[in-house]
């Protein structure tokens, strides 16, 4: 992942749906990266190498901003 757009995931700028397409936050929709808001990731040959669905998802709660009962999981 670019180190821009990592920066931005961390954030919580940038999520990754369960079905790995890239949402954007509004406040990035007039900005270089709403040209992802949409997009499927690109994803590794194995799927044992795939994101986690489970930590795709917390990380979509927290982009929401949802409250997160898995973090007591983590």
């Amino acid at each position: 992942m670019r180190s821009d757009i990592h920066k931005l995931f961390d954030s919580g700028l940038i999520a990754i749906n369960e079905d790995y397409q890239i949402q954007i936050s509004s406040k990035l929709k007039n900005s270089e990266y709403n040209k992802f808001d949409g997009k499927i990731i690109s994803l590794p040959n194995r799927k044992d190498h795939f994101p986690l669905k489970q930590a795709l998802k917390y990380h979509m709660q927290s982009f929401r901003g949802e409250k997160n009962e898995l973090r007591k999981h983590y």
